[in-house]
């Protein structure tokens, strides 16, 4: 991992990527790139419990509920095409910014497929991660194996959030998009434009 910089206490590395944006070297909540850190629903900045029970319809910011014995949702009051026509998150509800500030933020879906295209991606077992070097500049950062949400809406539903999953087990190694509902747990990477 090549550290070329420092925001607001959190180091990140310039890939070189043609928009400029930077990833920063860890997840938020973790102190090293082997950590997941902090566990988040697309579009709360407080952490919840990963297998607590806490990520549900009914716990969720942004969802009207319908039937909370069932979990059923009625409708999302924040972020969809037919409520507001935001399909990216703003600062105030991003994770990235309202927990390291400055001008950390979560990355669009745009800036997780550059990445996705300008990098090459190596799986490494023994860690159950990937790490990710630039093609531009040889530079690299690591991600551990795992889902970390974009800013983005999902693009078929309103209802979902799009993850980058990096799944690693005995049957399968591979990195895409994935859409989730908005109250699923991931976690989340910051990344920050250069100045």
């Amino acid at each position: 991992m090549d550290i070329t910089g420092t925001e607001n206490g959190h180091d990140y590395v310039d890939l070189g990527l043609p928009s400029g944006t930077l990833w920063a070297t860890c997840n938020v909540g973790a102190s090293t790139p082997y950590e997941n850190g902090d566990c988040f629903a697309w579009g709360e900045t407080i952490p919840k419990q990963r297998g607590g029970g806490d990520f549900l319809w009914k716990t969720y910011k942004y969802a009207a509920i319908k039937d909370y014995d069932e979990d059923e949702l009625d409708m999302i009051t924040k972020y969809g095409r037919y409520v507001d026509n935001k399909t990216v998150l703003e600062l105030e509800d991003d994770a990235a910014h309202a927990n390291w500030g400055g001008r950390w933020r979560m990355p669009t879906m745009k800036e997780c497929n550059e990445l996705l295209s300008n990098c090459r991606w190596t799986l490494i077992n023994n860690i159950s991660g990937c790490k990710v070097t630039s093609k531009l500049n040889g530079n690299s950062i690591f991600f551990v194996g795992c889902y970390f949400w974009s800013s983005s809406l999902g693009r078929d539903s309103d209802w979902d959030g799009v993850q980058v999953n990096i799944k690693i087990d005995e049957r399968e190694k591979k990195v895409c998009f994935v859409e989730h509902f908005r109250y699923t747990g991931g976690y989340v990477r910051p990344v920050m434009n250069r100045k």
